[in-house]
């Protein structure tokens, strides 16, 4: 097969990193191992040998220097000899020597030594002009390139560029073709037409660029890594505009499924009851806090570790996979570089007609029926519940306390009336995003740093419900000597909530018809705790406070706020003990800090309502308030720290002309969090003295209305935990001849989670996999096959729950009424508890064909779960009805596949990516098994089935009557007043998790623009549809609104023939038995859930450097994205399965339009 020529790099490891670099911004890699120009020249060599090739004399000068020596193989042949014999010289000396027997050039980049051929000096006659090009080499992202190689092809005629990436190269040839080439580039060829000025942009060569995995504890090479990865880097992820970092990976990995709620999942669940989420680590450590504290700006890149191999060496916590994080890298050498940007986003004010309720005179007519019937009775003596003007003006009628006359003229005048309008004025709004960053970074000759500070504005769709954010980053190293470098860094967070609006769920609390505002502005009052009347009678008594309830009041007057303080500190030492051995020792500490703060002033109906509550009339006709009037005031804490301290041997070694490579790492860490978390509650407070009145919770007061006795609650909470880890491991490769690798990894885990006996606390994981590059095997001759890798790895995950324990677990709390202490058995003795395991098989093939034109991978995987943790039903005469044991043993198998095709790669580049999934999640084993009827409706944990699975009864149709009928196991049908006994009277609908997911991404490039659009699908599962409930419309606190199915229902006799919906009995004791279990449990409401959706396209134009170089701008980039643009459905009702509307939800998701900037100084 013919080898293409590259860069090569005499040390094994700089020939690891160069592979690393994503896009690479500099000739500089950087290595833990730099020395200056000045020290590195002034180092002493000896060699007497004589004739010796120039590679055999740089490596020698590498023994001997520790020097770097980089060349590229197209241009220069190192197996031409010298004569050599130099006795304690400099290595500046003997470089001169060398380079002036063999007509090379040698030149200090920062602090490599760059091996390029001496232009040839070319003497022409006096009577030609020489040409003569300048112009300046730089990266996509404006940052200059020292180093190129500048040569008219097909001469030996060339320059280098300087430190600030300048050329400038003289030739004589009319029609020269300019060839730009450097280590990690893609090449480009330039034809000469005169031009006096040639700048160039280098884009980085994919097939050199960033082959490389961080797996958190160190960074391995992708061409001989053999566990399954997937990475994400910085170009993707600063195109994006998103307030979480996680969102950016949506659609660019195969194996990570999201769902609606943002919530991800990598390869299927593999718990039932522990936690779920993948380990999230950024730059090495996991971390304890929130992903909202990291600046979306600050990413360099976001890999997947999918698979046992990739992630056992986090231990405990990554059955559910890892997601490593890697911040940007620090600044390189030359000017600061200085990068700016701000985005703004704006997304349309929800659309509340797209409920799915009646009209306004629906619900009139549903609940005069409802009053006619019996449904709703007036409210008398201690039963004051609220009720609506609508039900009370129809209930007035019947008891004969108004004519027909006067209901009819109250009633129309509230058909007119739909409320939705009101509340979406006076409520809601655009959601509005705001982001702007600012980033610094620079490196002198041995100490680099990188700077950034971003700040966030969002204001939801609700008013005064706002949030704002602002995250400073500060990461330095520096190079103590030759063999120890430190590095640190400092992250602080500020992020302040403020929940001051009113939310679309509280619509549910007005009636339809109910307006909030009267025309002069004045507030409604609206059914809140009591009927209104009685308590308007009470306040005319002279009860303390008005009580009535409205909901714009209540939003005037909210002062709610959350203010959060992250702090995360770290620290790094690096020692290269021996050649190739290096100790790492690291620290991180994380502080986290949260007040809540909620005042309810004396306008709320919070401070009203509850004072008037603890009111009563005495005997003696005199009003006693045992409540004290004023603020109320709520305050919680939260506080978490965590510490982690790690030790590491690292060994990177090549022997024998690099056939055998190692690269081993080992090491100790120890790990502690704490969290304590407080709240408390203080009544007739003054917010300007900063006093409050005691309470004696203790005693019993007489309430309003009801006439019993009530305590007034005590908040007051304390909570302390304290988690403990000391964790041992070890992670081995060993590589053959550059085309077999073996690797191994071990951890084993020592927690206090599980107790004090050792046999609970230790766990040991493990993986072992092996790497075969095919194509480097000398049968494998094609031209067409660039890359073709085979993978296969076995391991062990584990996860643990922090809610169980082997030993029996009291709580301790205090009776209420005498405030002494007790404790209660929370959780009974389990002796046989385990810590939950996954056994992940995985094989994989990497491939690239027709030069790269085509590349993906394809994986195969099968998960086994087992020792998983569950409510297990107990006899009650044990004590207990159920607690968490070992009960379950859960697989997952599946597929995940990625291509890129490079569709056009001319000066119009379009390249398209695909992802697919497939994962068939299984229940195997479950002891103790629920075999009713309810546990298989409900979702209880089944063999044979997926975790997440649906059934529902058959539906038989409505009968004769209205009434709801289901088939029974023998096939007949069934009333709603008869029981279904027999599971397998069911019908399985399937699962409610994709089975089948992915993407389809496509990049347009075309000189500085770029088009990007994603394409997400989710095919093969089902959703149930929601339907009228009829029992909620007997409680007067649910019955504001009523589903659009209720001018569904049967009526007469043969709408059963076109109508699911039943009948609404005017008895209300017939909806009892299984009259809602079968209406809204039944076959006919289940649809497929499958889709696909338009998810973002995005357009970004790079302005031409020429426009703004005079303001000192280096590179100008403006860009939209449109996020949620639509989706495509696969079931009839036309419901997007993602967004399902209901009473106080948003429904359809409108578009999210963003509009960005970024420039760089």
């Amino acid at each position: 097969m013919k080898k293409l020529g590259k860069w090569r790099c005499l040390s094994p490891a700089i020939g690891k990193i160069a592979r690393i670099m994503k896009i690479s911004v500099f000739l500089v890699l950087v290595c833990s191992m730099q020395l200056s120009a000045s020290v590195m020249l002034g180092q002493q060599v000896s060699i007497h040998a004589g004739e010796m090739t120039v590679r055999e004399v740089f490596k020698e000068f590498k023994t001997q220097t520790g020097t770097f020596f980089m060349y590229s193989e197209e241009d220069i042949s190192l197996d031409l000899t010298v004569d050599v014999d130099f006795s304690q010289v400099s290595l500046e000396e003997a470089l001169q020597e060398i380079c002036k027997q063999v007509a090379l050039s040698y030149e200090i980049v920062d602090n490599y030594v760059l091996i390029t051929k001496k232009p040839s000096l070319v003497e022409l006659p006096l009577q030609e002009q020489k040409k003569e090009l300048k112009g300046t080499v730089t990266d996509s992202d404006g940052n200059t390139l020292p180093g190129v190689s500048v040569v008219v092809k097909g001469t030996t005629i060339g320059v280098a560029t300087d430190i600030d990436g300048n050329y400038a190269i003289q030739f004589d040839n009319e029609n020269a073709i300019m060839v730009f080439s450097f280590v990690g580039m893609l090449r480009q060829e330039v034809l000469y037409t005169g031009q006096a000025v040639q700048n160039i942009i280098l884009l980085p060569d994919s097939k050199q660029v960033s082959e490389v995995v961080v797996t958190g504890y160190q960074t391995i090479s992708k061409e001989r890594a053999t566990g399954a990865f997937e990475k994400v880097g910085v170009k993707v992820l600063d195109e994006k505009s998103t307030f979480k970092v996680l969102d950016k990976l949506e659609g660019q990995t195969s194996g990570v499924l999201f769902d609606e709620s943002g919530n991800m999942t990598i390869r299927g669940v593999s718990t039932m009851n522990a936690n779920r989420d993948p380990l999230v680590v950024v730059d090495g450590f996991p971390i304890e806090g929130h992903v909202e504290t990291l600046n979306p700006d600050d990413i360099e890149s976001i890999t997947v570790l999918k698979d046992a191999a990739a992630a056992s060496i986090w231990g405990a916590r990554a059955a559910n996979g890892v997601i490593v994080i890697v911040s940007k890298k620090n600044g390189k050498k030359g000017k600061p570089r200085v990068e700016f940007s701000s985005s703004l986003s704006m997304t349309g004010e929800p659309d509340l007609d797209d409920q799915p309720v009646v009209s306004t005179a629906s619900f009139l007519e549903m609940e005069k029926f409802l009053a006619d019937n019996g449904w709703q009775t007036m409210p008398t003596g201690a039963n004051q519940y609220p009720i609506t003007q609508g039900m009370d003006t129809y209930l007035r009628l019947n008891d004969g306390q108004i004519s027909e006359a006067e209901a009819n003229q109250i009633l129309d005048g509230y058909r007119k009336v739909d409320v939705r309008n009101e509340f979406a004025d006076l409520f809601l709004r655009k959601q509005v995003r705001q982001h702007y960053n600012l980033s610094i970074s620079g490196a002198g000759e041995k100490n680099n740093y990188y700077m950034s500070l971003g700040y966030d504005d969002n204001d939801n769709f609700s008013k005064g419900n706002d949030s704002d954010r602002l995250i400073a980053n500060i990461k330095i190293s520096s190079e103590l000597s030759d063999r120890i470098s430190v590095n640190a860094g400092v992250s602080a967070t500020l992020r302040n909530q403020y929940s001051n609006g009113i939310s679309i769920g509280s619509l549910g609390s007005v009636s339809q018809y109910q307006t909030i505002l009267d025309a002069n502005g004045d507030y409604v009052p609206q059914p809140q705790s009591y009927y209104q009347p009685t308590k308007e009678a009470l306040v005319a008594q002279g009860y303390p406070y008005n009580w009535d309830y409205n909901l714009y009041q209540e939003y005037q007057n909210k002062d709610n706020s959350i203010k959060n303080t992250d702090l995360r500190m770290n620290f790094g030492l690096n020692i290269k003990l021996l050649k190739g051995l290096d100790f790492e020792g690291r620290y991180q500490y994380e502080w986290g800090n949260e007040e809540g703060e909620n005042l309810y002033n004396e306008e709320t109906y919070n401070v009203r309502g509850f004072v008037n509550r603890f009111t009563y009339i005495d005997d003696d006709g005199s009003i006693v308030t045992n409540a004290p009037k004023g603020h109320i005031f709520s305050e919680s804490f939260y506080k978490k720290k965590s510490y982690t301290t790690r030790g590491q041997l690292s060994f990177n070694r090549a022997f024998d002309a690099n056939k055998h490579q190692i690269n081993a790492i080992a090491g100790m860490e120890v790990r502690k969090t704490t969290s304590e978390s407080s709240s408390y509650r203080k009544y007739g407070y003054d917010p300007q003295s900063l006093q409050f009145v005691s309470i004696n919770h203790n005693e019993r007061y007489p309430m309003a209305i009801s006439g019993s006795k009530g305590r007034i609650s005590d908040d007051t909470k304390y909570l302390q935990e304290e988690d403990r880890f000391i964790s041992y491991y070890t992670n081995t490769a060993y590589t053959y001849n550059d085309k077999y690798t073996v690797t191994a990894s071990a951890r084993l885990d020592d927690s206090n989670l599980f107790g004090a006996d050792s046999k609970y606390r230790n766990v040991p994981l493990w993986s072992t996999g092996i790497n075969w590059q095919l194509h480097k095997e000398d049968f494998m001759t094609s031209d067409l096959i660039n890359r073709l890798t085979l993978r296969m790895t076995y391991g062990t995950n584990g996860n643990v729950s922090k809610t169980t324990s082997p030993y029996l677990i009291a709580q301790v709390t205090k009776d209420y009424r005498d405030q002494h202490q007790y404790a209660y058995i929370k959780n009974p003795k389990n002796p046989s508890l385990r810590w939950e395991k996954t056994a992940v098989v995985n094989f994989g093939l990497d491939y690239a064909l027709w030069n790269n034109r085509i590349s993906g991978s394809l994986e195969y995987y099968s998960r086994k779960s087992t020792d998983l943790l569950g409510n297990v039903s107990l006899n009650s005469t044990y004590g207990f009805t159920s607690a968490l044991m070992n009960f379950a043993e859960m697989s997952n198998k599946g597929v995940d596949a990625s291509l890129l095709v490079k569709l056009v790669d001319k000066q119009v580049k379009w390249n398209t990516s695909l992802n697919f999934s497939y994962n068939k999640n299984r229940v195997e084993k479950v002891e103790m098994p629920d075999e009713t009827v309810s546990s298989y409706m409900s979702g209880t944990a089944r063999v044979g089935k997926p975790l997440n699975y649906m059934y529902s009864y058959k539906w038989a149709g409505l009968s004769s009557e209205g009434f709801p009928q289901v088939f029974n196991e023998k096939g007949e049908a069934i009333d709603y007043e008869t029981r279904l006994d027999d599971p397998t009277a069911l019908k399985y609908e399937g699962t409610m998790t994709p089975k089948y997911y992915g993407s389809l991404n496509n990049v347009v490039t075309y000189k500085g623009f770029r088009l990007s659009m994603l394409m997400t699908y989710k095919l093969g599962y089902k959703f149930r549809i929601p339907t009228i409930d009829y029992s909620s419309l007997k409680s007067s606190l649910k019955r504001n609104w009523v589903h659009e199915d209720y001018d569904k229902r049967w009526q007469q006799a043969g709408d059963e023939a076109h109508t699911d919906v039943p009948v609404l009995p005017a008895n209300f004791s017939q909806i009892g038995g299984y009259f809602g279990s079968y209406s809204s449990g039944a076959s006919h409401l289940v649809e497929s859930a499958s889709h696909i959706r338009f998810k973002e396209v995005i357009l970004s134009y790079n302005l031409p450097k020429e426009w703004f170089k005079s303001l000192g701008i280096n590179a100008l980039v403006i860009g939209t994205q449109v996020r949620n643009l639509g989706v495509i459905t696969f079931n009839n009702s036309g419901i997007d399965p993602e967004n399902i509307p209901g009473l106080g939800k948003y429904g359809n998701s409108n578009p999210e339009y963003t509009f960005s900037l970024k420039a760089t100084f």
